[in-house]
């Protein structure tokens, strides 16, 4: 359940979702729900190339090399199916993705707050995220405030983010 005593304007809560850790088994899914996520969701701030480097990006080497670092990945079920995932490390969110028919339904803040629960439970609270630019609303609902604009770069290709603090 949202964490937060109220949801976010125009969010129902979600009785019938639970988030739990990552296991070995949701890496393939969990990469499947952040291509469709780019594809659907980034189109509104970001170029086609854009969209391609990221997706390019998603691998599952690039998840294991993310797991050794010691990224937190947290993943939420609804109705027993997985509807999104989150990670974070050394008190930053790094990622919030729910797969697009469970968007607007909480989904994202209960993945959010969970992560803000563990971090502060690991002695690391949250306390900036570097916000893909169709999130910064989002991220701002939790009390992150926009302080820079930032880029990662990607194989030659620099990908525009919001940096935002709380």
């Amino acid at each position: 359940m949202n964490l937060r005593e109220e949801p976010t304007p125009g969010e129902r809560p979600r009785r019938d979702a639970h988030v739990r850790s990552l296991r070995p088994d949701d890496v393939a899914l969990i990469q499947m729900i952040k291509d469709i996520c780019l594809r659907e969701d980034f189109s509104s701030h970001y170029t086609a190339q854009h969209i391609a480097v990221l997706a390019g990006a998603n691998s599952e080497r690039a998840f294991e090399r993310a797991l050794a670092r010691g990224d937190q990945f947290l993943v939420a079920e609804m109705q027993g199916m997985v509807a999104g995932y989150a990670s974070w490390a050394e008190g930053e969110i790094l990622s919030t993705f729910v797969v697009p028919p469970a968007q607007g339904q909480g989904i994202g803040s209960l993945l959010v707050d969970a992560c803000t629960l563990d971090a502060r439970t690991a002695g690391r609270p949250i306390l900036r995220v570097r916000a893909t630019l169709n999130a910064v609303d989002f991220y701002r609902s939790f009390g992150f405030l926009p302080t820079e604009p930032g880029f990662h770069e990607i194989g030659g290709t620099r990908i525009p983010y919001q940096l935002m603090v709380r």
